[in-house]
């Protein structure tokens, strides 16, 4: 007998009808690698068993206005539309305006909820991230409907998502208190990392999936007619993300121009806080070729002609514990090899497929020996990369472990 499950996704990704809304509006970096987690999780819903019913209600994760986002109001063009053929995706209108925002999206988030739940009294709903207008919807659901169940899909722990001081940090504090007290009362939890797993009470229900491959490869076709002016397709080294310091990307420019590498250009694409540091890089140095924030399309063409794919965050600070960065899979699926630190959040399966960063002192060095290397050592390792991470973290299989808990009784 098949079980029947019943699943509501509570999230904010950017669907078909929003992704160019979303990109005109904003001011500042676009949360691109979360909306991909979210789509590699609803695909694994989808295409993972049968007696799955699906919806998604969706407020998608943008900047506040004025200073972030242009408009006052987030307003959908479509309020219904579909993803991946079968998964129905509800798009909700909220206020936008600092200050307000986060209660709007509170409010529309739980009647919306709500109202699906109504229809259907063994409903569990999946929360993505310790977002905290996300996790009163959640609560408060339960609180008119006891029979509802919520999990909490935790990618990143709050503390850690960004540096904060003074007032500001004293007020984030309070919320990120309130946002695990929260999820420790849910029915389960994802975690990226095992580590994670100790910062939450012993009691939580919990299973660990630190990644997702993309279940829509990107081929030249898609971007045929689109390339990077000055960039030599195969010859150059690619770092794609956030660019801030904590991240390392001014180790990684640094140790660049130090090992004085001819051969292989530097291409960084990305938004962040050190933007002007690496502009002014670029500008300095005719090899390093910064090219902003761009469509993920367009990343991921440039990751499968890199020579190497770049992960420069260091293992020093305590967060790298409860992280595990999403670029490392999609680097991984890409068949191009990577170079980068073993990190404490990685499982230990890992560390025979990329390239390893030992220390600061030796990241020079060894971008030099890769950039002296023969062309099939690098072929090699890239592939046998890929081949571990379709295995392994394919959505089906990863997405699996979220269903087994939430059928767990």
């Amino acid at each position: 007998m098949v079980m029947r499950l019943n699943i509501i996704f509570l999230g904010g990704l950017y669907t078909d009808s929003l992704i160019n809304y979303v990109k005109q509006q904003s001011s500042g970096p676009i949360q691109n690698a979360a909306d991909v987690l979210q789509k590699n999780y609803i695909y694994g819903l989808l295409n993972n068993r049968d007696g799955i019913q699906f919806e998604c209600i969706n407020l998608p994760f943008v900047g506040s206005y004025p200073t972030h986002f242009k408009d006052m109001s987030f307003t959908p063009s479509n309020k219904t539309e579909y993803i991946y053929g079968t998964g129905i995706v509800h798009n909700l209108q909220f206020n936008n305006i600092k200050g307000v925002k986060n209660f709007a999206r509170m409010i529309k988030a739980l009647i919306a909820v709500l109202a699906l739940v109504k229809k259907n009294k063994d409903y569990s709903v999946v929360c993505y991230s310790m977002h905290l207008p996300f996790l009163f919807a959640c609560y408060l659901t339960r609180v008119f409907k006891s029979n509802c169940k919520f999990y909490v899909i935790i990618p990143d722990l709050p503390e850690y998502m960004c540096e904060r001081y003074g007032i500001s940090k004293k007020i984030y504090n309070l919320i990120n208190k309130l946002s695990y007290f929260i999820v420790n009362r849910s029915d389960g939890a994802v975690f990226i990392t095992k580590q994670m797993a100790t910062r939450f009470s012993p009691d939580l229900p919990y299973t660990v999936i630190e990644g997702i491959t993309s279940p829509n490869p990107i081929t030249v076709s898609d971007c045929i007619n689109w390339w990077c002016e000055g960039v030599t397709k195969n010859k150059y080294f690619l770092y794609s993300g956030t660019l801030d310091r904590r991240y390392g990307i001014r180790d990684l420019v640094e140790a660049y121009i130090q090992a004085e590498i001819e051969n292989f250009q530097l291409v960084i694409c990305g938004d962040g806080n050190e933007c002007v540091y690496v502009e002014a890089m670029a500008l300095e140095n005719a090899n390093i070729h910064y090219l902003g924030q761009i469509e993920h399309h367009k990343v991921k063409l440039l990751q499968s002609n890199a020579a190497l794919l770049i992960n420069p965050r260091n293992n020093d600070a305590l967060f790298t514990k409860f992280s595990f960065p999403s670029k490392v899979i999609e680097y991984m699926s890409s068949g191009v090899p990577t170079l980068m630190y073993s990190l404490d959040g990685f499982p230990c399966g890992y560390s025979k497929y990329f390239f390893h960063i030992n220390s600061k002192s030796d990241f020079s060095s060894k971008l030099k020996e890769i950039s002296e290397m023969d062309e099939f050592e690098l072929i090699s390792m890239g592939k046998a990369a890929k081949n571990f991470i379709s295995e392994n973290s394919n959505p089906q299989k990863q997405v699996n472990k979220l269903i087994s808990l939430i059928g767990k009784k």
